[in-house]
């Protein structure tokens, strides 16, 4: 992983108090995380996603969450909280249909960080009017938006240079 991003995550580790970065996932929860989502979303996660899940098996921070590997108990803090899993939340999500044109990586109270399908694109969306924000080539550049969204780091940007 970039130095770049391993930057971004220690800031986000020390941005709140309790550390709400989960411990990484074993070989052996990507494994199956692989073989579930090609099963039940006909998808394969992009590297960079893998390789963070190897490093923190979800985020939850400033609102906003990244989902793991499976749905699990945030650890650290005391009262009870989960992180969802990548395939539980898209299973939920594509409860309603036009959702099943997208893979949702994470979500705040307002927005969804997702993969266009039918683009390929990876994009910020409104969670409820589904106005898409933002718009990027590469998953990198959704999860540094993502990172500095936990941050308070907003920016005007509409495009994301290919």
């Amino acid at each position: 992983m970039d130095q770049t991003f391993l930057n971004l995550l220690a800031e986000v580790k020390d941005f709140q108090r309790p550390h709400e970065l989960q411990p990484a996932a074993n070989s052996e929860l990507i494994t199956t995380l692989l073989q579930r989502t090609a099963t039940i979303l006909a998808y394969s996660p992009p590297a960079f996603y893998l390789e963070l899940l190897q490093i923190t098996d979800g985020i939850a921070r400033n609102g906003i969450q990244v989902y793991g590997s499976h749905t699990q108990r945030i650890q650290g803090i005391a009262r009870e909280s989960f992180i969802q899993g990548l395939v539980e939340a898209n299973v939920i999500w594509r409860e309603f249909a036009p959702n099943n044109d997208y893979i949702f990586f994470a979500e705040s109270g307002s927005d969804l960080y997702q993969h266009n399908l039918q683009t390929n694109r990876f994009e910020v969306a409104d969670r409820v009017g589904r106005t898409v924000f933002n718009t990027f080539a590469t998953v990198e550049a959704l999860f540094e938006t993502i990172f500095n969204h936990m941050l308070d780091r907003y920016s005007d940007d509409t495009e994301e240079a290919e």
